[in-house]
């Protein structure tokens, strides 16, 4: 027997309610996403995939999930894609770098470091970020206060340094004294 939830979507006797259908779904669709993909694409799918499902008063099969959701996602993405206009940053790339902080050209944030923001909330290596803003490879992904701490913090430890050793090298010794 089915039964239709919340959502529209049709649950055979068996079946998983519907946060299950929702989550499954999207987790492999995020498993799916490549690196240049954001965390952003993928939340609009799943917001636009429960708001036409709660609207349009369609029975859809708990089957169905998965291919409504790469359908949806495709038109999201092409909606982000840009079409050969330059992308604007969110501050001028001049003001992106100050002395306590760095600004992210794509959403604004201030951070110390870049590296770690870009790979775990846009999915983003810096080499993509500097390609992608057109930025210098010299361009800072640490604020240079931050910079300058941990290099004073890694002098004082003598960090990288070899020890040297504290016993006396060994003198030769004339024996015959000559």
């Amino acid at each position: 027997m089915n039964k239709k939830s919340d959502f529209g979507i049709k649950h055979d006797e068996y079946g998983s309610d519907e946060s299950d259908a929702v989550v499954e779904g999207t987790e492999e669709l995020a498993t799916t996403c490549n690196s240049l993909e954001s965390e952003l694409i993928i939340k609009s799918t799943v917001e636009v995939f429960s708001a036409f499902i709660r609207n349009s008063g369609q029975k859809i099969h708990i089957d169905q999930v998965k291919d409504y959701l790469y359908l949806i996602k495709g038109h999201i993405k092409s909606v982000f894609k840009t079409t050969g206009k330059p992308l604007k940053p969110a501050v001028p790339i001049e003001k992106s770098v100050h002395r306590d902080y760095i600004i992210c050209l794509n959403t604004g944030k201030k951070l110390r470091v870049l590296r770690r923001y870009l790979q775990n909330t846009l999915g983003m290596t810096i080499e993509e970020y500097k390609a992608m803003w057109n930025l210098p490879k010299d361009y800072p992904v640490v604020a240079p206060s931050y910079s300058e701490k941990r290099r004073r913090l890694a002098q004082q430890t003598k960090l990288g340094y070899t020890r040297k050793s504290k016993a006396e090298p060994h003198r030769r010794i004339n024996i015959l004294g000559q």
